[in-house]
C-alpha cells in the first residue's frame, strides 16, 4: 500500500498539469461556440448535405451543432483523444520510470512480489485516470452548462 501512495504522489503535478490542460481545452474549444453563434446553421445544413457514412467517418454523425451539447459533442471527441494519450503516457512513463531511475533493481530486492508492484503502480495509474475523468466530467458539466443556460448533466455523463 506504501507503494500506492507513493506512486500516487509521484504523478500529482503531472495529474494536475493534465487536468489544467483539459479545462483549458474545454474551456477554449466552447469558447468557439460562441464566437461562431451566426456561422453554425449554414455549417449544420453544410453537414446535413454529406452522405451519413462521410458523416461518421469524420465522426460528426447526426449532431446539431447550433446547440451547446451538439457541440460538445463534437468537441468530446478531442477530449476523449486527449484522454487516450494520458493513458498511454501513464501506462508507459509508470515502468519506464523506474528503469530511468535506476530504481528498478532497488525495487526488486525488496520483499515485495512484483505482482504486488506492477498491482499497486496499476492501481495508481487507474486512480489517475478516474481523477482526470471526474476533472474532465465537472468542468464540461460547468462550461457547457454556462453556454447552454440549462445543466447538461444528463447528456455530458452519457458522453462520458
Amino acid at each position: 500500500m506504501n507503494l500506492f501512495w507513493r506512486e500516487l504522489r509521484a504523478q500529482r503535478l503531472s495529474l494536475l498539469l493534465w487536468c489544467l490542460g483539459m479545462a483549458a481545452m474545454i474551456g477554449g474549444g466552447m469558447s468557439k461556440y460562441a464566437g461562431m453563434a451566426d456561422a453554425w446553421q449554414s455549417l449544420n445544413s453544410l453537414i446535413a448535405a454529406l452522405p451519413r457514412a462521410l458523416r461518421l467517418l469524420f465522426g460528426v454523425g447526426d449532431f446539431d451543432y447550433t446547440t451547446p451539447i451538439g457541440f460538445y459533442a463534437v468537441l468530446y471527441l478531442y477530449v476523449a483523444l486527449i484522454g487516450t494519450t494520458h493513458a498511454a503516457m501513464l501506462g508507459a512513463e509508470t515502468v519506464a520510470k523506474e528503469e530511468r531511475d535506476k530504481t528498478c533493481e532497488f525495487l526488486i530486492t525488496k520483499p515485495i512480489s512484483r505482482l504486488k508492484i506492477i498491482s499497486a503502480k496499476l492501481g495508481a495509474g487507474l486512480v489517475g485516470m478516474l481523477i482526470l475523468n471526474v476533472c474532465t466530467c465537472v468542468v464540461s458539466i460547468i462550461v457547457v452548462g454556462r453556454y447552454a443556460g440549462q445543466s447538461p448533466t444528463e447528456d455530458i455523463l452519457r458522453l462520458m
